[in-house]
């Protein structure tokens, strides 16, 4: 998404030098020069993009600029690559859309799992990192990556990248809780390119097999 902010946004700034496009041209909102567009661009796409688009014919006619001139090859390159990215971004969207239940679903089967193992398995793995794994599902593959932590010793939903490093027990320290963070990565959009989005999650599990999700 950040690929088709920034190209587009370019795309402004230098249209709107090539029209002559300065502030106080017209009134309201879209009074704004080369700069401003490419900075609202930036920071609002989502509103100044469109409002550029619809705004750009206005602007051609008070700079008095024939509006076939004002598209050449660049124009149409960039507009083929936005397609494409907008194709691309939907794409991923579809599968995140289709893939999440089975990840939420893979998440439920692994705490119940631990949660069956028994709570001193679970305190057994405090402080040996992350443990990972992958999990085909209708030819899908999810990756499923967690730890298991004293409680309120890690903050957020940290992955395998994050640095902090996970303590293990003192020797002789008692807990009657452990923590498990982890995720599941599920969208890949082409072959050989794996993006890492899926949910991540957290609970707590107490000694007598009880599950709660902390506040975070």
């Amino acid at each position: 998404m950040w690929l088709l902010v920034i190209v587009t946004s370019l795309w402004v700034f230098f249209d709107a030098k090539r029209i002559g496009i300065k502030k106080g041209q017209i009134t309201g909102i879209a009074n704004l020069g080369p700069g401003g567009w490419l900075v609202v661009c930036l920071f609002l796409w989502i509103i100044a993009f469109p409002t550029y688009l619809i705004k750009r014919p206005q602007f051609i006619r008070i700079n008095q600029k024939d509006l076939r001139s004002c598209w050449n090859k660049i124009d149409t390159a960039v507009a083929v690559l936005v397609g494409i990215l907008v194709v691309w971004f939907i794409g991923i969207k579809v599968q995140e859309f289709q893939r999440t239940p089975v990840a939420h679903q893979i998440i439920d089967e692994r705490i119940q799992e631990l949660k069956n193992k028994g709570f001193d398995n679970l305190v057994s793995l405090i402080g040996k990192g992350y443990i990972q794994e992958t999990i085909v599902r209708n030819g899908v593959s999810y990756y499923l990556g967690y730890l298991v932590s004293k409680p309120d010793t890690i903050k957020g939903m940290h992955t395998n990248e994050s640095k902090e490093v996970v303590s293990a027990l003192r020797p002789g320290e008692v807990v009657n809780e452990v923590e498990v963070l982890g995720y599941v990565d599920c969208i890949t959009i082409i072959p050989f390119v794996y993006f890492k989005m899926g949910p991540s999650f957290g609970v707590v599990i107490n000694k007598n097999g009880g599950v709660t999700i902390p506040k975070q």
